[in-house]
């Protein structure tokens, strides 16, 4: 029987890989990350028994925001990467290289340049912690010890740091069969991990969340999105998943996040608030990528939100050490601090803005160009 190349190119768990393996630019998921990093502000700066931070977690919320678009965007390039590799267009390792000196370029400069800077301004604040965050591992340092006034944010770039060492492994390397149940295991790994430490009353308040396996379902959910996304034959179970997220995961989000739950462990509860509020991100990434219409759209598309998503890292990285470096100037030069909460939110945000800006022009920028010379395809 004749078989012909198109229809063995149906019979793929991964369908044939497009001519460009970074994916199309989708603006609204810049100003998505805007938000999300705009409500990390809110909980850093302004106090907790507020209500914006008491009732609504901002911050960790927005921090889940970017583990499932890590995961979505990531896997995303990774499954048009193992297309080339599967289908002898270029070398496995040049692959998996390529991606990590892409990451490299993006992401290690400003943040050991932030880690420099702190020695220099805050030097008692790092001197302990220096080396865990020297090799990414803040998260572990701080499941361990208690938090600081600089660095204390650094816990979830480790989680995505070591994220990208070992994801590319799993995507490039696991047979296209098994990719899917790895995807799912992944998954259930974060809730599993969370609710066997509670049970086994290992928990401090903290490591429950911030190590890495903890936030296996934020990442797996992302993974889960790009992989449906990437692979056409799977249409249909990407829309069951759509439906699911905005049906059934907006009123998890909302009564494990927004609402006690009668005889429900409070712990519990956060924990598996986290994974709810991932489960409805899906659906958040999923339509921003598509492109929301009508007044929501016009929002996302508005060019300072989708700005302050650009540059959303260095707003990131620095927002801590801008906090603590304006209030050591006021306090070392004696000068009148307004009373106002307000006040005081706008004042460090504005600064952090200006700082991440300066940043992005002078530094992110040019060095983001050197990319085009570590382009995934040959």
């Amino acid at each position: 029987m004749k078989i012909s190349l198109k229809n063995l190119g149906h019979m793929n768990l991964i369908a044939k890989a497009p001519q460009n393996v970074q994916p199309h630019y989708m603006v609204q998921l810049d100003a998505l990350r805007a938000f999300a990093v705009l409500g990390v502000l809110v909980h850093h700066f302004l106090p907790q028994e507020f209500f914006l931070n008491s009732k609504f977690h901002w911050g960790p919320l927005g921090v889940r925001f970017f583990f499932v678009l890590s995961g979505f965007l990531i896997t995303g390039i990774l499954l048009r990467c193992k297309e080339l590799v599967d289908s002898s267009q270029q070398d496995t390792w040049f692959t998996i290289k390529r991606f990590y000196m892409r990451r490299f370029i993006r992401l290690i400069p400003i943040y050991y340049l932030t880690i420099f800077l702190t020695i220099i301004i805050a030097g008692s604040q790092i001197k302990n912690s220096l080396n865990w965050h020297l090799i990414y591992t803040s998260n572990i340092y701080f499941s361990l010890n208690k938090w600081d006034e600089v660095t204390s944010h650094f816990w979830s770039l480790s989680v995505e740091e070591q994220f990208y060492v070992f994801w590319p492994i799993v995507i490039i390397f696991l047979p296209k069969k098994y990719l899917l149940p790895a995807i799912i295991s992944t998954i259930f790994i974060g809730p599993v991990f969370k609710l066997l430490m509670i049970g086994l009353n290992i928990t401090n308040g903290t490591r429950e969340y911030i190590l890495t396996l903890a936030c296996f379902d934020s990442l797996g959910f992302g993974a889960l999105l790009a992989f449906l996304n990437y692979n056409k034959q799977f249409t249909r179970a990407k829309k069951y998943l759509r439906t699911f997220s905005f049906w059934i995961g907006i009123p998890l989000f909302i009564a494990f996040n927004l609402m006690p739950i009668p005889h429900l462990n409070n712990t519990i509860q956060l924990s598996l608030g986290d994974t709810t509020a991932s489960l409805f991100f899906i659906w958040l990434i999923d339509s921003a990528a598509r492109g929301f219409n009508g007044l929501a759209g016009v929002i996302l598309e508005l060019p300072c939100f989708v700005y302050l998503g650009k540059i959303s890292y260095g707003i990131y990285v620095y927002h801590l050490l801008v906090h603590y470096t304006i209030n050591k100037i006021v306090t070392y030069f004696g000068l009148p601090f307004p009373d106002s909460i307000w006040i005081r939110f706008i004042l460090y945000t504005v600064a952090t803005i200006i700082a991440a800006v300066l940043s992005w022009q002078l530094l992110e920028k040019p060095i983001n160009a050197l990319k085009h010379n570590f382009e995934y395809k040959k």
